[in-house]
């Protein structure tokens, strides 16, 4: 029923199942999961980083809750932490390109722009597909290769021609 709920967007009411889930096996780490991805929905990041430890303990390998923990983090203003979850995803999982996205663009914002390109670069041989990759890579070249940097708000444009942040860049 949880997820039902989510997709009809009743968060308050997904979060109730999942909660009584929870109280009723609390060993069920997709119940616990769920939980934490349906706080972040409602912005309670400390019970969603709260949830997702709990998932991570009861299984310490699952990328998805480490790259939900992250995102978390992140949203919490602990970037540090947060770049230390994704490189522990990226380390159990090499080619997700969720968690190299993410760590890229973390990078970026603390000004490490070879990291940050070297993540983008990455989740984009996994995941060609990804506008906001190319976007990313763009913003970590812009600065020292401008030229280079426009081929991929290109690339992210052609990817997604909605992305105004590429559009902008571009123009700029």
């Amino acid at each position: 029923r949880g997820l039902m709920l989510e997709e009809m967007g009743d968060w308050a009411s997904a979060l109730r199942e999942y909660q009584l889930a929870t109280q009723i096996a609390p060993h069920m780490a997709d119940a616990q999961y769920r939980r934490g991805v349906v706080l972040m929905h409602l912005e309670r990041y400390e019970e969603a980083l709260t949830a997702f430890g709990e998932t991570l303990r009861l299984r310490p390998r699952l990328v998805p809750a480490l790259i939900n923990t992250g995102l978390t983090q992140e949203a919490l203003g602990l970037p540090r932490e947060a770049i230390a979850t994704f490189e522990r995803a990226i380390s159990i999982d090499p080619k997700s390109a969720e968690a190299h996205l993410n760590l890229g663009a973390l990078y970026g914002e603390s000004g490490q722009m070879d990291s940050a390109l070297d993540h983008c670069r990455k989740a984009l041989a996994i995941d060609s597909q990804s506008s906001q990759a190319a976007f990313n890579a763009g913003l970590a070249l812009m600065e020292r290769k401008p030229d280079e940097a426009a081929q991929f708000f290109r690339r992210a444009i052609t990817l997604d021609p909605k992305n105004l942040g590429a559009c902008h860049l571009l123009g700029s």
